[in-house]
């Protein structure tokens, strides 16, 4: 844990690692800070560039061979939403924090500047990231979408296409009395070759649709 004032900087660690704890003068509280703050920036900076790659996997398995699981999107898509979580408490903190023994040295403020830039870009790029996956959210539910419609389209085709034989098998085969194409020479082969050239129709205007 750190703790720090105008004077100097102290830090103080769990009893169960280590009892004891240091007090930085103000000279040395810069460098302390310093350090402190390129650590996280560093950290954050590393978690930026495993999003980013992850962000490139999911978007190659999407628009490539294989499918990502949504599942998966979801998870970094969370991850990079409490990155620019923390990392927006961290320019804040940078902004905040009063620099050490400012009235002995002047450089802190340009440390701080740098740490500010710094943090801000790494924040823009992590935003960067999660609006990526958002999006990458999006574009995957409309292509399940579409799918689902190519799948319907087929399905309905093919599902009139087989209509016409059942219909004309069902009509034929009520067993009225007064059907008199029950009773002609050609009636079963004309009754054939009707359900064959509508269905041939219909498949030729579904094919030329696209639907099948």
């Amino acid at each position: 844990m750190v703790f720090e004032d105008v004077d100097g900087i102290g830090t103080a660690w769990h009893p169960a690692e280590d009892n004891s704890g240091r007090y930085f003068a103000a000279d040395e509280a810069e460098l302390t800070l310093t350090l402190i703050v390129e650590a996280a920036i560093d950290s954050y900076d590393s978690a930026a560039l495993s999003l980013e790659d992850g962000t490139a996997d999911c978007e190659s398995s999407i628009f490539g061979e294989f499918e990502k699981d949504i599942e998966s999107v979801y998870r970094l898509g969370s991850d990079a939403s409490k990155v620019r979580s923390s990392l927006a408490s961290l320019c804040r903190f940078i902004d905040r924090i009063p620099a050490p023994g400012a009235s002995k040295n002047s450089d802190w403020s340009a440390d701080a500047a740098a740490f500010a830039e710094d943090a801000d870009d790494l924040l823009s790029r992590v935003s960067g990231i999660h609006a990526r996956l958002t999006q990458l959210v999006t574009v995957y539910l409309a292509l399940v979408a579409q799918k689902q419609n190519e799948d319907m389209k087929r399905v309905s085709g093919w599902a009139a296409i087989l209509f016409t034989p059942s219909l004309v098998g069902a009509i034929y085969g009520m067993n009225f009395e007064s059907i008199p194409e029950l009773t002609w020479d050609f009636g079963y082969p004309l009754s054939i070759l009707a359900m064959v050239i509508i269905s041939a129709g219909l498949y030729a205007v579904f094919r030329r649709q696209r639907w099948l």
